[in-house]
């Protein structure tokens, strides 16, 4: 048990720090989408013409920030959830319900990642580029999209290991309370 707790303490460690990279990245994205769109609206007021492609800017920062910010998210307790129905059960079976949910949201999480991946990387094999001002392939955006949810299923299975870490512990616990009896 020991040696599990070890590697999920390291591996929480780089999920939370590459969930914390993202995060930032995402934030510094937002941050030049504000800047740009700023600089984009005063030139068109003044010379009547925009400063550059700001919507696919702004697609392109919409997929940073929405996939990127995921496993923070979660890990921050900012996701929505619907947890009426598993707060009213008694603490093993409550537990075992959000173990099952969680479970289910990696798998419906991996599926769309294997999906998203495929997909990035047949746009990188066909050169399928943006149809913009930039000339850019669409392949290193589109793979946003798998990283992030690859970090939201690494933290979705630091919680899954937490729950059921929790329950050992609690049945220890208990196992304690009745040795000092």
């Amino acid at each position: 048990m020991r040696l599990l707790r070890k590697v999920s303490s390291v591996i929480s460690g780089c999920v939370i720090q590459f969930g914390n990279a993202g995060a930032v990245l995402a934030g510094v994205t937002f941050l030049l989408l504000v800047v740009l769109t700023l600089i984009s609206v005063v030139m068109r007021g003044v010379f009547g013409r925009a400063f550059m492609d700001v919507v696919t800017l702004g697609r392109i920062a919409m997929i940073v920030v929405g996939f990127l910010t995921a496993a923070y998210t979660l890990r921050h307790g900012r996701h929505v959830s619907i947890d009426f129905v598993v707060d009213r059960l008694s603490g093993p079976l409550s537990r075992r319900l959000r173990i099952f949910g969680l479970l289910g949201v990696v798998v419906a999480m991996a599926v769309i990642m294997a999906g998203s991946f495929e997909y990035a990387v047949y746009a990188m094999e066909m050169n399928v580029r943006l149809m913009s001002e930039f000339d850019l392939p669409t392949w290193p955006f589109q793979m946003i999209i798998p990283i992030g949810l690859a970090m939201l299923i690494a933290q979705l299975l630091i919680q899954i290991v937490g729950e059921i870490r929790s329950g050992f512990d609690a049945k220890d616990k208990g196992r304690d309370t009745l040795a000092k009896q």
